[in-house]
């Protein structure tokens, strides 16, 4: 009688170990982060330093709720930014960066300074998920 009883017992242990193995796989990952990076590269694929980042939220009801997010940022000396989120969100992103140039025309006493302004923008969209590190590499174009 005795070796049916601990065949038994090891048969519960047996399940109970499968249960909670079975719990500890299905737990949510505590240390993920809803997050959303985003890299500025010019034409050649070269980070873009200091690029201003406009970033809000996008409504997917009908009729649009308010948005409710609006970040204005600019990226770190190596074109990168990042943020970490509540929740998940879909996101217009734009970014642009500003180059002046300035250009002396003639000769002293009698010269003229021209300064040129020239912008790079682009703008893209960003689904955040939750409980990952979501990115997008925007390239900066001239701007219409």
């Amino acid at each position: 009688m005795k070796p049916l009883n601990s065949l038994r017992t090891g048969h519960l242990i047996g399940v109970f170990l499968i249960f909670i193995l079975a719990a500890y796989g299905c737990e949510k990952n505590e240390g993920s982060e809803t997050r959303a990076e985003i890299e500025v590269v010019n034409r050649l694929n070269t980070p873009v330093p200091f690029a201003d980042l406009l970033i809000t939220c996008q409504s997917s009801f009908d009729p649009p709720r308010e948005c409710d997010i609006r970040i204005e940022a600019r990226t770190d000396e190596f074109g990168k930014y990042s943020q970490t989120f509540d929740l998940p969100r879909i996101l217009s992103v734009y970014a642009s960066r500003a180059t002046f140039d300035t250009v002396i025309i003639g000769v002293p006493p009698d010269t003229q300074m021209i300064i040129t302004k020239d912008s790079l923008c682009a703008e893209s969209f960003l689904s955040i998920v939750e409980g990952e590190t979501t990115s997008i590499t925007m390239t900066l174009l001239e701007c219409n």
